[in-house]
């Protein structure tokens, strides 16, 4: 018992700066240290009516999730979160709050996996591709269909009237093209093949010129020799496109002469267009004509910064969650999945501070965070942002080492009736005590200690004492709060 007070007040006098540093060698210093800062007021959320609001949110907010809360990490007091930090990482303190460390790391596990259900319970990562593809070809196609349904109608009833085309000049366009290049160049050849389209047919033995409906399939014809993929193998050169382009251009003014109802039909197909563009010429268009391999850089194009902004984020999703919800949930989910991925388990001794690797997985910088939060739908934006304050508020307190400058700001609060009430606790033995070692004995007053400050239910008491300035309600409050633990009656006064 005299070695436990020798450097109980040794450890004590290290905490408070002035009493016994004489006294007592490192070990002596460091249990001061811990008893020092162990405790820290926190008024319960359960129990005191004068919390902060901001406690009370937070209390709420980790309870909705179903992860346990600890008063350090409601409070935001660096003061706080010290004193658990330094306190956990000493023997008898780390054996109250270790287990309470490993369920609070599984339930933060638990709340990811639970946050995840709410967005899909598919099997994203082997099923979101296909379900992109299929929505992306779907976007497309239901604007074509909502353009046609307009456009189709008139273009028909041009066809039915027909109308005479002069073909005459476009035709010496391509004679002239195929005589200036070489016969087995690019411009020759494609110039050849459009001059045999727009050739007249033999019908019952005269020359017919090819009407207004089969001049629109030559014009839709060089549609696609003009479009062919740039690294596919007949993809044409810049300048047999220009050629093209300029014929096609020809072809299309005389047949507006030819017919105005075709003219109508034309301008109202491209006043239709923009949407269809858009799409095309959008992320959704290429994810549209992806092959199978390709398919794995999806969630790169969809929520990389560097590939992509907030803008076109938003745009993307409008026009999938249009075609399929469903498929835009399934992304959503494989990415915060492959997010997930990248935390690589730890061999350590030491509880790993999970809710502090799932939230910098899962959130990554600002701009990774904008991104998937901007991918979701309010309901699950709002989850996410709680879930992200959960995890963030539970990575705190969690071994990071106490600041010297903290420690001091510690020391200088204690009061001197607070200080020797400390050491009148630790060194007098109640009766369940007796017969104990004293290492058995400081160990397990220390853990009652750790007890003051990870349960709540104790808080508020304890926040009764400290505001009474009074070292022996201090004493008095942690025999009740030993003798709760070791179901015995109080000790009388």
């Amino acid at each position: 018992q005299d070695v436990v007070m020798g450097s109980t007040a040794a450890g004590m006098g290290v905490v408070g700066g002035e009493v016994g540093e004489n006294l007592g060698g490192p070990t002596g210093r460091m249990i001061g240290q811990t008893v020092g800062e162990f405790i820290t007021p926190y008024p319960s959320a359960n129990i005191v009516k004068s919390n902060s609001p901001n406690e009370v949110s937070l209390k709420n907010t980790f309870d909705r999730f179903n992860v346990d809360s600890f008063p350090a990490q409601l409070s935001n007091d660096p003061y706080k979160i010290s004193e658990m930090d330094y306190v956990s990482q000493l023997t008898p303190g780390s054996k109250v709050i270790t287990p309470k460390l490993m369920r609070q790391n599984e339930q933060a596990g638990q709340a990811v996996d639970d946050a995840l259900n709410t967005i899909t319970t598919g099997d994203a990562p082997s099923t979101y591709q296909n379900a992109m593809q299929n929505a992306a070809q779907n976007v497309i196609k239901k604007r074509e269909q909502a353009r046609d349904a307009i456009a189709s109608p008139l273009y028909r009833q041009a066809f039915n009237e027909g109308g005479l085309t002069n073909l005459q000049g476009v035709r010496n366009t391509l004679k002239s093209f195929i005589k200036d290049h070489p016969n087995s160049g690019e411009v020759a050849k494609s110039s050849a093949k459009v001059l045999k389209m727009l050739a007249p047919k033999k019908v019952s033995g005269k020359n017919v010129e090819p009407n207004l409906e089969q001049l629109q399939n030559t014009k839709l014809e060089i549609d696609n020799m003009i479009n062919r993929p740039i690294l596919s193998d007949n993809a044409l050169a810049k300048t047999t496109q220009a050629k093209l382009l300029e014929i096609q251009q020809f072809l299309l003014r005389e047949m507006d002469v030819a017919s105005p109802k075709f003219k109508q039909a034309r301008e109202t197909f491209q006043q239709l267009s923009p949407p269809v563009n858009e799409a095309k010429n959008s992320i959704i268009g290429k994810i549209s004509e992806l092959k199978t391999p390709q398919m794995k850089n999806v969630l790169r194009n969809i929520f990389d910064p560097g590939e992509t902004n907030l803008a076109t984020m938003q745009k993307n999703k409008k026009m999938i969650v249009e075609a399929d919800p469903e498929a835009w949930n399934l992304l959503i989910r494989a990415e915060v999945e492959k997010r997930l991925s990248s935390i690589k388990p730890v061999k350590s001794a030491v509880v790993q501070n999970e809710p502090s690797q799932l939230s910098n997985a899962i959130f990554g910088n600002k701009k990774q965070e904008a991104q998937l939060l901007a991918a979701m739908n309010k309901d699950q934006r709002e989850l996410f942002r709680d879930l992200k304050v959960v995890l963030d508020q539970a990575s705190l307190g969690r071994l990071t080492g106490s600041p010297t400058a903290t420690r001091t700001e510690i020391a200088q609060s204690l009061k001197g009736g607070f200080v020797q009430a400390i050491r009148d606790f630790v060194s007098s033995p109640v009766d369940k005590t007796v017969g104990m070692g004293s290492d058995a004995m400081f160990d397990r007053r220390v853990s009652t200690l750790a007890t003051a400050l990870t349960d709540v239910n104790y808080q508020p008491l304890l926040k009764s004492s400290l505001e009474k300035d009074s070292g022996i309600a201090v004493n008095r409050l942690l025999y009740f709060i030993e003798a709760e633990l070791m179901n015995q009656d109080l000790p009388t006064e």
